[in-house]
């Protein structure tokens, strides 16, 4: 039975809330329901009508770049391994992992109101805390608990678990499908396992570390994007080491490592890892001009590295020891 709000005392904990209805209120406090959340230090559970912010699609784009990069590092472990060395089964296996993040990644918000529509509302994150409702359960009497829990931040925590949930059931059918059409054998037995394997993996992740990656994600955007480049380029390096250190045709490099779909593959992904992580430290930036030119900062990585590597020859510095440069075989170890 509803009661006047005035008359009411405030709702223990910080979770706790009760839903108004009219002039009066619940006279329970509790966990507010899916899409309402207490605004102003209220006690009031009030819904969620405001616009996503753009930091809010920058970590679910964020999410999606973590899945993508695990389903082309099954695929490169296959071609280190010798597995898989065709150029027309790298890209179709290739495009195949970056349509499935990205029609999951559309279906995901078209699901979460306003559906139909890519514009979701929010209740929006203001601290970890946010992102882990369930240890701020209140104990008012030390001995029973007001069970308090709900999703907070909606739908910044579900629609990540909707989105992998959506990548697993399309690779099951996009890749049978590939299968099936072109009979051949472009989708491997061991990258299919290990792509549906790596879903629970990247579930747990967010289960257990969605407010810290959240509240940090644009900095590890930046750093995933310089490392994992700087892993892949180096191992392109040493696949073309005889083109690097012997061939004096400087751009033999490039155009080998630009004609590799797994290296073309990874270094999108670094780009717009790069880009993720820029947006989202330069929010607060009032200039989108600004913000704009920072963005071809993305690819510097990605057009610089096969030509300074020509001068990371190591003939100059053997010759400038004493050393006759046809001696080297090799990268220097």
């Amino acid at each position: 039975m509803n009661v006047s709000c005035s008359g009411l005392d405030g709702c223990p904990g910080r979770y706790c809330g009760r839903l108004q209805h009219g002039l009066k209120c619940e006279p329970i406090c509790g966990a507010c329901p899916i899409g309402y959340r207490l605004f102003n230090h209220s006690d009031i559970c009030s819904p969620c009508n405001e616009d996503a912010v753009p930091r809010d699609y920058m970590y679910f784009l964020f999410m999606i770049l973590v899945t993508l990069s695990g389903h082309l590092v099954v695929l490169a472990m296959e071609v280190i391994k010798g597995k898989r060395t065709r150029t027309r089964n790298l890209v179709v296996t290739a495009c195949i992992c970056v349509l499935e993040c990205v029609v999951a990644g559309i279906i995901t918000l078209l699901l979460f109101e306003p559906y139909g529509n890519v514009v979701i509302k929010s209740c929006g994150a203001r601290q970890v805390s946010d992102f882990y409702p369930i240890f701020y359960n209140p104990v008012p009497d030390f001995v029973h608990e007001i069970d308090c829990v709900s999703e907070v931040v909606h739908p910044l925590y579900s629609f990540i678990f909707v989105f992998l949930g959506l990548d697993l059931f399309f690779i099951v059918i996009f890749r049978i499908l590939v299968a099936l059409i072109f009979r051949h054998n472009i989708i491997s037995k061991t990258s299919m396992f290990y792509s549906l394997l790596l879903i629970p993996c990247v579930v747990l992740l967010h289960a257990v570390f969605a407010g810290l990656i959240y509240f940090s994600f644009d900095y590890l955007s930046l750093l995933a994007g310089c490392l994992v480049f700087s892993v892949v380029s180096v191992r392109a390096q040493k696949e073309n080491e005889e083109v690097l250190y012997h061939d004096r045709v400087s751009f033999k490099l490039a155009f080998k490592l630009w004609k590799n779909p797994l290296y073309l593959s990874f270094s999108a992904v670094c780009a717009v890892f790069i880009m993720v992580g820029i947006l989202s430290l330069t929010d607060e930036v009032s200039s989108d001009n600004l913000r704009l030119q920072l963005l071809p900062i993305a690819v510097a990585p990605f057009l610089a590295f096969p030509i300074l590597s020509l001068f990371a020859n190591p003939d100059h510095y053997l010759t400038a020891w004493g050393a006759p440069p046809d001696d080297y075989n090799g990268p220097l170890q």
